[in-house]
């Protein structure tokens, strides 16, 4: 068989596949009239490339039974009509789990043995995108280097088998077998009474959780659990600030103990503390090092690139081996296993555990946080406290011409500093210094992360390297 849709190449990403749904770019849309523009950076994706790609992966893994799972995006269950009709025509059975998180098809990946999964998902991004995370055997990410090219030049081709009989759908249940295996890990019974705001940004999270809470002895205020494609309390990117302000705002209000939001996959777990500051992922990875190292003395602990000192250092004080490497999904899991990593988290506020197979977990964090303010009588606050002064600029983006070009400058400007490492873009340390900069994997921009060991360098250290970078700050 041989198929006359043409993929556009720029689909096909490090960590996944993603485009814009032409029917949902609309005058609501960031994307309005910007459809296959280079300014978008995404090709259009609809149900005849979903098709394609699904006959490009049973043409490359030879699956007999693949998972397909969904978020609750308003194209999810086209999307998934059309990939689980290439599957089929493909002779593959598959197996219909439902609504799920990315965390919850990983977990099947894993438990019940796939030959391959697949997350119709298009993450934290807004309405108007979809796309598809992956998986082959064992939960390994199919992405750059792993899979992702291979997948792509079969899709690209358009030429497929014919099976000699077509495959089958089912429904199948994984949702009490996944919160089973993470309560395993961590008993809800043994945390705390807290008042907790919980944000799922009308995403698939509200699955999980609906099982959760009722285990847990805490006062629960539920915000965006009803699951709606529109998104109409904020876009589920809880990076962005103005979408955490419903969950900071319901906190004050409240005087709750914690607020914690899920992105729109739930592979992205944010906190907001008793403060009501939002805590950076790579802080929470240094409590949780605490939290895991406990009860796994001399455990590997893999963070990417970009983390503040208090990752290494605290897995040092616990009496762990701590792994840089590079930012992205794909990539960490791959150090995961290769490293044999108890558990990893990276700056953005994604965390993968040994016992969830290696991959993103959207549970156990939160069960996690809230078992060592318990165990230690301690609020979120004075948890953060203990682990030190340290002094971050943040995530700092830059729209430049030539990301290549930008880095290599700071190679070049940079070369004859203390340390220099080259695992994710450049990463350049002195005795009271550090920063990362690192090319976008699919936009034209670079990140900076600057950290300081004295308040008062932060801003100079900063505008020492905005200067080398040049672009525009955005």
């Amino acid at each position: 068989m041989e198929t006359t849709e043409k993929l556009d190449p720029k689909l096909f990403r490090d960590y996944d596949i993603r485009g814009v749904v032409p029917w949902l770019v609309d005058k609501r849309s960031v994307y309005f009239g910007k459809v296959g523009k280079p300014e978008t950076n995404l090709a259009p994706l609809d149900a005849a490339e979903a098709y394609v790609i699904a006959r490009a992966l049973a043409e490359y893994l030879k699956p007999k039974r693949v998972l397909v799972g969904r978020d609750t995006r308003l194209s999810a269950d086209k999307f998934f009509e059309a990939f689980t009709h290439g599957l089929v025509d493909a002779g593959v059975r598959v197996d219909d789990p439902g609504v799920t998180t990315t965390s919850m098809v990983y977990f099947a990946s894993g438990k019940y043995g796939y030959d391959a999964t697949v997350n119709i998902t298009a993450s934290h991004t807004p309405r108007e995108i979809n796309g598809f995370k992956l998986t082959r055997e064992n939960t390994k990410i199919i992405g750059a280097g792993s899979g992702m090219e291979e997948l792509k030049a079969i899709a690209l081709l358009g030429k497929f088998s014919s099976p000699l009989e077509k495959g089958k759908v089912a429904k199948v249940e994984i949702l009490g077998d996944y919160v089973n295996h993470v309560t395993d890990l961590i008993e809800p019974s043994r945390i705390g009474r807290f008042k907790l705001v919980l944000d799922t940004s009308n995403g698939p999270m509200y699955r999980p959780l609906e099982k959760i809470i009722p285990l847990l002895n805490c006062e629960i205020v539920k915000l965006n659990f009803e699951p709606d494609g529109e998104f109409p309390a904020h876009d589920p990117n809880p990076l962005i600030p103005e979408n955490r302000e419903q969950v900071r705002q319901t906190v004050k209000a409240m005087r709750a103990d914690l607020g914690v939001m899920w992105d729109g996959d739930a592979d992205r777990i944010m906190f907001i503390d008793d403060q009501n500051n939002l805590v950076p992922g790579d802080f929470m990875t240094a409590l949780y090092a605490r939290y895991f190292l406990a009860r796994n003395p001399g455990a590997t602990v893999v963070y990417n690139a970009p983390s503040s000192w208090v990752v290494k250092d605290t897995v040092a004080k616990f009496g762990g081996r701590a792994v840089m490497h590079r930012t992205g999904h794909a990539f960490i899991k791959q150090k995961n296993r290769e490293v044999d990593a108890l558990f990893a988290g990276e700056h953005s506020a994604h965390y993968y555990f040994k016992h969830t197979y290696y991959a993103e977990n959207d549970l156990i964090p939160f069960l996690a946080i809230l078992d060592l303010m318990t165990e230690e009588k301690k609020s979120l606050s004075q948890l953060l406290k203990e682990l030190g002064d340290y002094y971050v600029s943040g995530e700092i983006n830059f729209e430049v011409q030539d990301r290549e070009a930008s880095v290599a400058a700071v190679k070049r400007a940079y070369r004859n500093a203390l340390h220099v490492y080259f695992i994710d873009g450049v990463s350049v340390e002195f005795p009271d210094w550090h920063f990362n900069v690192r090319p976008s994997a699919n936009d034209p921009v670079v990140r900076l992360n600057v950290e300081t060991r004295r308040q008062k360098d932060l801003a100079s250290r900063i505008e020492e390297v905005v200067r080398v970078i040049g672009g525009r700050r955005i």
